[in-house]
């Protein structure tokens, strides 16, 4: 059985300004599947910090699976019963091709909030766009994708420590 795509784009009003999400719907496949794991090089970070990581896509569909995004269609954000991030994507289209094998995307985990201000969820800016970090603590390493490619694996757990001053 072949993949099946179906892509679509919704359009979000925000702010007034229309922004394009495109989305992907994989079929099921008989001949192989679309996994992905996310590599991460140390289980404590720093408030305020941020280190790199690795997304690892492995296709064994036999084929390229080409998906509509803007620029990364992975991301990694920590998450706790207190910090839900919001995770935003750049709003373009372009195809992106996941080709057969294992391939790696690099992201950044950071120890921030994801975004800041007044009248939004989330915490007070420290400044103009000075985004404040995050309470020291345990959090799960979570994976992102838009479109989705790959079913999601397992958040990675990761300490917050306090920043040094």
């Amino acid at each position: 059985m072949r993949i099946r795509r179906l892509v679509f784009a919704v359009l979000i009003a925000f702010a007034g300004v229309a922004v394009a999400v495109p989305t992907v719907v994989l079929g099921a496949t008989s001949a192989g599947s679309v996994t992905a794991r996310v590599l991460i090089p140390k289980r404590r970070l720093t408030a305020g910090s941020e280190m790199k990581a690795t997304v690892e896509v492995r296709n064994t569909t036999g084929q390229a699976v080409s998906v509509v995004g803007c620029g990364s269609i992975f991301q990694v954000a920590l998450t706790s019963k207190k910090v839900t991030p919001m995770v935003g994507w750049l709003a373009c289209a372009q195809t992106i091709t996941i080709p057969t094998g294992t391939s790696k995307f690099p992201v950044m985990v950071s120890g921030k909030y994801s975004s800041c201000g007044e009248g939004i969820p989330g915490p007070a800016c420290l400044g103009p766009g000075q985004v404040p970090p995050l309470p020291p603590g345990r959090y799960g390493a979570h994976l992102y994708q838009n479109p989705t490619v790959a079913a999601t694996p397992r958040s990675i757990r990761i300490v917050v420590t306090s920043a040094k001053t």
